[in-house]
């Protein structure tokens, strides 16, 4: 008997930690293949960083891979004999014929202590485990719908992966571009809103230089994390094999400083990407250029402040 009493004392669970080590792999699965996923698609929705997005979800392939191999290493620990339970009710049974001697009945009542006292112990380890887990899957929820809040997903426009994919440009498809990326909150900096343009112009002239004529009464213009997207411009009078260049300048036509430029050509007309811009020279062992938030925000809030005061300007290159 005292030894299936101590046989049932190491049964799993023992304790907290005995459940936590055992559930650990089954965490690391539901962070792979749910939580990690779920917030990779929630930065790339709120910040267009496409490299976060794929750097997460490399980190849930690791993740699974892991959780399977600690399922499969940890699979021993949660053995348990189904039969003890019962052998040790028949050890007893055996045992309570022989209750009228005190010390057999003192035995028998300071064993079945312990087995109640083990149980009520392994019971209260599985409370605390689910206490923990709940609070957990709370907080995580309440940190995921914040995180959806960002992207405006609950603020009333509609996203959908395929807007994603018209990000590029297609001169067979007609999209449109109704959506801001921020860089961390940058768009609540720069003073707009996920569905607001940054800013609305209207052309400086409209003939082009070199042919081609600037049919769009005005562009609005959206931020896209490290670069701004024209939301549709269309040009006539030009061929297939033209080169556009168009840059935001003042009434004057003078070009806007660390403006970025627009490169297209005239059968791309929705959306239409600049190249980056606010660039910084970084001189170290190599020189390389990057680019500045700081500046990316300076530069983005003078557009959208001087809007009405600036145009654009489309050129034949």
């Amino acid at each position: 008997m005292e030894d299936m009493l101590k046989q049932y004392k190491n049964q799993y669970p023992k304790n907290l930690g005995d459940i936590l080590r055992n559930a650990l792999p089954y965490i690391l699965l539901a962070l792979g293949v749910i939580v990690l996923p779920m917030f990779s698609f929630g930065r790339l929705f709120s910040s267009g960083d496409l490299a976060t997005g794929l750097g997460l979800h490399g980190s849930s392939v690791l993740l699974i891979a892991l959780g399977v191999i600690m399922i499969f290493k940890f699979k021993g620990d949660k053995a348990t004999d189904p039969t003890l339970s019962q052998r040790i009710n028949a050890a007893k049974n055996q045992m309570s014929q022989l209750a009228e001697y005190p010390d057999v009945k003192k035995y028998l009542d300071g064993y079945n202590t312990q087995i109640a006292q083990t149980a009520q112990s392994k019971q209260s380890a599985k409370n605390k485990f689910y206490m923990i887990i709940a609070a957990t899957v709370l907080l995580g929820v309440v940190y995921w719908f914040m995180s959806m809040k960002e992207t405006g997903i609950f603020s009333g426009f509609n996203f959908s992966i395929s807007k994603l994919k018209d990000m590029k440009y297609d001169p067979n498809k007609n999209t449109t571009i109704t959506v801001n990326f921020g860089l961390s909150g940058a768009t609540e900096i720069i003073g707009i809103g996920k569905t607001e343009p940054l800013m609305t112009l209207l052309p400086l002239k409209t003939d082009i230089s070199g042919g081609g004529k600037v049919e769009t009464a005005k562009i609005d213009v959206f931020f896209m994390s490290g670069i701004l997207v024209i939301k549709e411009l269309n040009i006539s009078g030009a061929s297939d094999d033209d080169r556009f260049r168009l840059i935001v300048t003042d009434i004057n036509g003078d070009p806007i400083a660390r403006s970025p430029r627009f490169v297209f050509k005239p059968s791309q007309t929705t959306p239409i990407e600049s190249v980056n811009f606010c660039y910084e020279k970084d001189i170290s062992m190599d020189i390389k250029s990057t680019q500045s938030y700081f500046s990316i925000i300076q530069v983005c809030r003078f557009l959208h402040t001087n809007q009405k005061n600036l145009r654009f300007l489309v050129e034949k290159i």
